[in-house]
């Protein structure tokens, strides 16, 4: 008859045995150098941010579309404030490209964290964005970042950005 109460003795055995892993499939050396990439708690704390990262975007891209629309409806132009939300989308389009690079194993989160693309909370392990000030899990004070590099260019006074470019109206 089998036992239908666990052995707790057994049980980090098991664990450890479920850690280590499968047999490669069939076709792949099993000698071969496993390419190295984040740990199942870090992608985990990626694709959540990534997530995030992908609806603000959308919902901040959908808003300049709205914003630019109600200027020229009315007729006044506001330069400054479309290219502080072009600047927004432009750290997004970073934050984005940089958790998909690094959820592809191809740069480290650690990196990212050192470019201040995103920020690591100390305390549970969550990514946030390169504008935040506060963890959105625990609350904490994520670490201190200094501002984005401004690209601007002197003759024209345009921002120029990775989505467009704005010009001031005459």
């Amino acid at each position: 008859m089998p036992k239908l109460k666990p052995d707790l003795r057994a049980i980090p055995a098991r664990a450890r045995r479920a850690a280590g892993g499968s047999l490669p499939p069939a076709g792949v050396d099993p000698t071969a150098q496993v390419e190295a990439g984040p740990d199942g708690r870090h992608r985990r704390a990626i694709r959540q941010r990534l997530r995030r990262t992908r609806s603000v975007r959308r919902a901040r891209l959908s808003e300049l579309g709205l914003l630019t629309a109600e200027m020229h409806a009315r007729g006044r132009w506001n330069a400054e404030l479309i290219d502080e939300r072009v600047r927004e989308l432009d750290r997004d389009d970073a934050e984005r490209r940089g958790l998909e690079q690094a959820l592809r194993g191809d740069v480290a989160l650690d990196d990212l964290v050192a470019l201040h693309v995103v920020a690591e909370c100390g305390a549970c392990g969550r990514i946030g964005g390169a504008a935040e000030t506060f963890c959105a899990g625990c609350g904490r004070e994520l670490p201190k970042r200094g501002p984005a590099p401004r690209r601007e260019t002197a003759a024209s006074n345009t921002l120029v950005g990775e989505l467009t470019t704005i010009q001031p109206t005459a």
